[in-house]
């Protein structure tokens, strides 16, 4: 997986209820694999394909970010992105695959040149939606409806042991990434 590409799910499977157990072991034996990643593309669009299984299965999200596994080969959350904020532009250092279930939301892409950070594009997304970002990626998110998005974000690695990066726009400065840098660099674009 080298470069972004989005995929739309298709069909419904209703004869397969998601089961997170399953999901996480079959990610973390697709990244045992050198096309793991293609793998675990497939998994999240199936996953994503039933929203009503896909969310009978998971904890109930009354949180941003909610943890559903971490282990050096995966890890994975459930994102509810709040609506009208800017999430500022970090890295992960690893592939990460985004399956929209619900909502909609902006991702806007840099590239870190001579220390600067430029703007290199901006997809606009809408669930059902699978995005992919590669090993390099600098991204910031926005969630642009008035209800919240969620989506199932499956990282290629262990995201809590990876020293990345995050960026404050407005100082133009790079930072060590953390929770806490993260959210309180996010930006309310609707106030």
């Amino acid at each position: 997986m080298t470069q972004e590409s989005s995929i739309q799910p298709t069909a419904t499977n209703t004869r397969n209820r998601f089961k997170l157990p399953e999901f996480v072991a079959a990610c973390a034996q697709a990244l045992d694999r050198s096309d793991g990643a293609d793998t675990v593309i497939r998994l999240v669009t199936e996953a994503i394909s039933d929203v009503e299984a896909l969310t009978d299965g998971l904890p109930e999200l009354t949180e941003d970010e909610t943890l559903l596994h971490m282990c050096e080969k995966v890890t994975i959350f459930a994102i509810r992105l709040t609506p009208g904020l800017l999430y500022p532009p970090h890295n992960h250092f690893m592939p990460v695959v985004i399956g929209l279930y619900d909502g909609s939301e902006t991702n806007f892409t840099y590239d870190e040149v001579g220390g600067m950070l430029l703007s290199t594009g901006k997809r606009e997304l809408a669930a059902p939606s699978v995005h992919c970002l590669p090993r390099p990626a600098i991204h910031a998110v926005m969630n642009d409806g008035d209800d919240y998005s969620r989506a199932l974000h499956v990282y290629c690695g262990d995201l809590a042991n990876t020293k990345r990066n995050i960026w404050d726009l407005e100082k133009k400065e790079k930072m060590t990434f953390t929770e806490e840098l993260y959210f309180k660099l996010s930006r309310d674009m609707k106030a």
